[in-house]
């Protein structure tokens, strides 16, 4: 799935959601199954990570040739590190952000079935995108069992939009040293209960 947003000057921001199906499950209900079975419709002999791959792929270079900025993140089912996974990426210089912000070596275990210790979550966005914070869950804290990863990022980046920092009204304090303000504020206040009971 994605989300198309239109910001300053026209800017282009495409935010994707990504499941792509693994390989290993078994079963006719499951989403390999689905996938094969719709392909062989199609008279497509591929696999279903194969055809979403090379689709996504597809997808993913009308998308920056019309000057898109790109952020994906979901479930790849498979180490991100896996050639097929940073290799698509790579060749639509899209990087990894969570390894741009945390240690790639201690990258977490991101679903909780995964005996493996691999990282199969992530967020990768097209260069002119900046982060100022992102990082994961634990796997075991939401339903799925896998952990949610997360960024912030800036509005200049992704929107072209400089957003003004909020301005906090000052409050005026009660001034408890002078009796006079003090016996207003109690007669107001027990006024007010009276009128709203």
């Amino acid at each position: 799935t994605w989300f198309l947003y239109t910001g300053k000057n026209n800017m282009k921001l495409r935010v994707v959601s990504i499941c792509v199906p693994c390989a290993n499950l078994t079963g006719a209900i499951c989403v390999h199954a689905q996938h094969k079975r719709y392909l062989q419709s199609q008279d497509d002999d591929r696999s279903p990570r194969k055809a979403f791959l090379e689709d996504f792929e597809v997808e993913l270079a009308k998308w920056i040739a019309n000057g898109e900025q790109i952020i994906v993140g979901g479930d790849v089912n498979e180490a991100v590190t896996h050639h097929t996974i940073q290799g698509m990426f790579e060749r639509h210089n899209l990087r990894n952000l969570l390894f741009e912000h945390h240690d790639r070596e201690d990258a977490p275990n991101t679903y909780f079935w995964n005996k493996q210790d691999k990282e199969i979550d992530d967020i990768w966005m097209t260069p002119g995108i900046e982060a100022t914070h992102c990082g994961y869950t634990d796997p075991n804290e939401g339903p799925g069992g896998h952990s949610a990863v997360w960024a912030n990022i800036t509005y200049a980046s992704a929107l072209g939009h400089f957003l003004p920092n909020p301005q906090s009204p000052a409050a005026r304090r009660l001034k408890l040293q002078d009796s006079r303000v003090e016996a207003r504020y109690l007669d107001k206040y027990e006024a007010l209960l009276k009128q709203h009971h």
